[in-house]
């Protein structure tokens, strides 16, 4: 029986976006200094950091005054533990720091520390590394006409059906 075109495409989506993960993951296993871990941490703190941890760090770098755990999970589409526990190690490695919204003292706000925005200008070369070994493999006419595909509209907006 032949297989669904739908389910091929979504096959070959979800792989090459593993493929991409499996990439950032180990360049930034290669590239993350160790000096990024505090002095005195734990082994967990001297890890590299996660494509988990980078994707927090580079959302904040964008935020400027800083943004709510929520808003950090949503825009990750983490759960919201997953988007705390995260929160969580980059704070104990000194990255981020957690501040009570002064309007509304029930939020709190995430915000990068110097130490944070120092991570993330060392490591914004590790992310345009592994954007090259992502899209490389592609000539500029293929990658126009994925670009046309996935972004062209069909009868409705509605992604969800088909």
């Amino acid at each position: 029986m032949k297989e669904n075109i739908n389910n091929r495409l979504d096959r070959a989506l979800a792989a090459r976006w593993a493929e991409r993960r499996t990439v950032l993951r180990r360049t930034l296993k290669e590239k993350t200094p160790q000096a990024f871990a505090p002095r005195g941490a734990s082994l967990r703190g001297d890890r590299p950091l996660t494509p988990e941890q980078w994707a927090v760090l580079k959302i904040l770098d964008s935020a400027g005054l800083g943004v709510t755990v929520q808003t950090i999970a949503g825009q990750c589409d983490f759960p919201h533990a997953n988007a705390t526990r995260t929160i969580d190690r980059l704070e104990r490695r000194g990255f981020l720091i957690r501040l009570r919204d002064k309007v509304d003292r029930r939020r709190v706000m995430v915000r990068l520390t110097v130490e944070g925005k120092k991570v993330v200008r060392e490591l914004d070369a590790v992310e345009e590394m592994v954007y090259h070994a992502f899209w490389d493999i592609y000539s500029p006419e293929e990658k126009e006409l994925l670009l046309r595909l996935l972004t062209r509209r069909g009868g409705s907006a509605d992604v969800s059906s088909g």
